[in-house]
């Protein structure tokens, strides 16, 4: 089973400034008051965002990343990836506070053939962001992002 996940996770009092940064695209909501607003290079293409920011991320724009860092000033701001066929993958995440980046962008990878595996990026950027696990394995499961497979 595959999942690709990218985009950006605040709180929820942020979705409003969040849907007028990137118009046009739907918030979803998440467990614990949290929101994710689905991202992909398609469409920053269409607004004129060619490349990759960050070596470790496949979607945020150089103008994304900006964009990220103003909004930052009303409330933490993630944005995370996660990509993943059966169990080889990888998450890249990245946290802006106040203007600046509070955390990574921080990249994990998971190959079952080697069983290598390294911290996990995505849980620690929505840790960051005051996401609790609570009975579940870890921060994305808990705030429901294994429901989507492809956003």
């Amino acid at each position: 089973m595959s999942q690709i996940i990218s985009g950006i996770v605040c709180h929820s009092a942020l979705a409003e400034k969040l849907t007028n940064a990137f118009p046009g695209d739907t918030i979803k909501p998440l467990a614990q008051d949290y929101v994710l607003l689905p991202l992909d290079q398609q469409r920053a293409r269409q607004n004129g965002d060619e490349s990759p920011i960050f070596p470790s991320s496949y979607e945020l724009t150089e103008r994304s990343a900006a964009v990220l860092a103003r909004l930052s000033f009303h409330g933490d701001v993630a944005f995370i990836e996660a990509e993943y066929y059966g169990a080889d993958g990888f998450q890249t995440a990245i946290v802006w506070r106040a203007g600046a980046i509070v955390y990574g962008p921080s990249r994990s990878d998971q190959q079952a053939a080697t069983g290598t595996a390294y911290p996990d990026a995505v849980s620690g950027a929505l840790r960051m962001l005051g996401a609790r696990y609570g009975d579940v394995g870890d921060e994305f499961q808990a705030l429901g992002l294994g429901r989507y497979r492809r956003v």
